[in-house]
């Protein structure tokens, strides 16, 4: 999904009453309480790229595909598929819907925001994925008019796509945020109104920023029959006086995928089986700045990753998870073997040597590496074990700094950075989801400033060929990313959550996000 700064360890929790803690018993049957950690970014799907501004777009927007309760891809706004013989050309027939003010939804709606994401100064951080589309990154390097890109509306209901090649994974792009359409109020006004025009099962009511987002059932949603709920809240909160509430009958959901649980809660919870948990296609690292003085270095990149001790990491921080030496999760199949020794302390320090001598890395830069990292009381536990690893095995001093959200993504973005940490959910359930945020180093997800030819052909390789040569590819793609190490894996998540007995029909996606449309909140 998107670039988090991984937390997975999420919550949802409630808008409160008008004495900012009780609901009245008549409107809470309706309505689902739910603590986030912060902020959607925004409520343009094309600018988003946190997990909590995921999490809230799909209760806000409908694509032409999505989702299931088992994963599978399914029709949302698409009445039908067809598929060319060469599998280049995609033909969707869209069903009649409505945005949220009554306004049809048409196949203008999605060729016009295309064609508005991959405009070369719209800042669209996930536009890398819309480059399957013909001439899609042309237009967004400024070398091709976003008018000629491979999408066409041939009439109010019919949207046709020209691939660049095949792409064995198009239907389930089609599911994602990625591909949500927005409203010609929002693609032509540049900004969110204070009331925005979605079309999903929901739609924004209230939202005061830094408090509470409140949404309220959309009456226009293609599917709103299937739809129980009259309001969800989802209130910015930390994650320890989420849990307060929770435990208060404040909150009906706290947990995964949108907050951390407070660390020193999560082995008393998991010890007394109170803690549910859901698989998660998450993966948690460490960027590395190879534009740095430092990181140029592949041999002191290896140095860097081949020092922690990941297993000591999830036992001992995380407690949910699984060491990682690798960035796809092991769930896909890809890698199963370990692609690297965990704590290979001997191996680290002969890296570390070549470093300094065969690579002429400058002790005096290393005097000045930083570790960045948003602020959150896990990722600064994280941040510790790290940086005493990085002591304790190569004797260096790494300075630690929790940066807010805004601040933290505009360093990446500019590469103002050493270190940083950081994470992915899948958005689709496919390895090249983790493996092409690294394609091109102009990607604003990858912002390691690495990228390598050879790995580029096998991830093009890879869209043509069968499932057992496609693997093939995919898996070689891994091990050289991570031989070459712009990324340090850590560890393979898993999602924790706390539930109220009397909510029904919610579903943790292990893609990160909450399907609430069928929920029920009994008393």
């Amino acid at each position: 999904m998107r670039f988090i700064i991984f937390i997975l360890f999420g919550s949802l929790s409630c808008l409160l009453g008008c004495d900012g803690r009780k609901e009245n018993s008549k409107n809470s049957e309706k309505m689902l309480r739910v603590a986030i950690s912060q902020d959607p970014e925004s409520i343009d799907p094309r600018k988003i790229r946190t997990v909590t501004a995921v999490g809230v777009s799909h209760m806000l927007y409908e694509g032409l595909m999505r989702f299931d309760a088992q994963g599978k891809v399914v029709p949302a706004l698409a009445e039908k598929v067809e598929i060319s013989k060469d599998k280049k050309t995609y033909t969707f027939t869209l069903n009649q819907s409505y945005w949220s003010n009554g306004d049809p939804i048409t196949a203008s709606d999605f060729a016009e925001t295309y064609k508005s994401t991959l405009k070369p100064d719209f800042p669209a951080p996930n536009a890398y994925q819309l480059y399957v589309l013909k001439g899609a990154k042309l237009a967004k390097l400024g070398l091709q008019s976003p008018q000629e890109i491979g999408v066409m509306a041939k009439d109010e209901k019919t949207l046709v796509f020209e691939l660049a090649e095949s792409c064995p994974f198009f239907l389930s792009l089609a599911a994602t945020h990625f591909m949500y359409p927005v409203h010609k109020s929002l693609r032509e006004g540049g900004s969110v109104h204070a009331t925005p025009i979605t079309n999903g099962p929901f739609q924004v009511d209230n939202w005061q920023r830094s408090h509470r987002l409140t949404l309220k059932k959309n009456p226009n949603f293609w599917d709103s029959q299937s739809v129980p709920l009259e309001n969800v809240s989802l209130q910015i909160l930390d994650e320890s006086t989420a849990y307060q509430m929770f435990k208060k009958n404040e909150l009906e959901w706290t947990g995964s995928p949108l907050l951390a649980m407070p660390i020193d809660t999560l082995k008393s919870l998991m010890d007394s089986k109170k803690l549910s948990m859901a698989p998660a296609l998450g993966s948690f690292w460490v960027r590395l700045n190879t534009k740095s003085p430092v990181f140029t270095s592949k041999n002191m990149r290896r140095a860097f990753g081949l020092s922690i001790d990941r297993k000591s990491l999830v036992e001992h921080v995380v407690y949910v998870g699984e060491p990682a030496t690798g960035i796809v999760p092991k769930k896909m199949g890809l890698n199963p073997n370990p692609l690297f020794q965990d704590h290979d302390v001997a191996e680290a320090k002969n890296f570390y040597k070549k470093a300094l001598d065969e690579d002429c890395v400058s002790p005096k830069d290393l005097k000045k590496i930083t570790l960045c990292y948003l602020q959150s009381d896990k990722n600064h536990r994280i941040a510790q074990v790290l940086r005493e690893d990085w002591k304790k095995n190569l004797h260096l001093e790494v300075l630690l700094q929790a940066i807010e959200p805004k601040l933290f993504y505009e360093r990446l973005a500019k590469g103002d950075f050493d270190i940083s940490l950081g994470g992915w959910v899948a958005d689709i359930p496919d390895p090249i989801n983790f493996l092409e945020i690294f394609k091109f180093k102009e990607n604003t997800t990858n912002s390691t400033g690495w990228e390598m030819e050879e790995y580029q052909s096998l991830l093009d390789r890879s869209n043509q060929a069968d499932k057992r040569e496609r693997y093939e590819l995919l898996s070689k793609a891994e091990t050289l990313l991570i031989d070459e190490m712009p990324i340090i894996p850590l560890y393979h998540g898993v999602f924790g959550y706390l539930q109220n007995p009397n909510v029904q029909n919610v579903g943790v996606s292990d893609l990160g996000f909450m399907e609430i449309r069928n929920a029920r909140v009994s008393q």
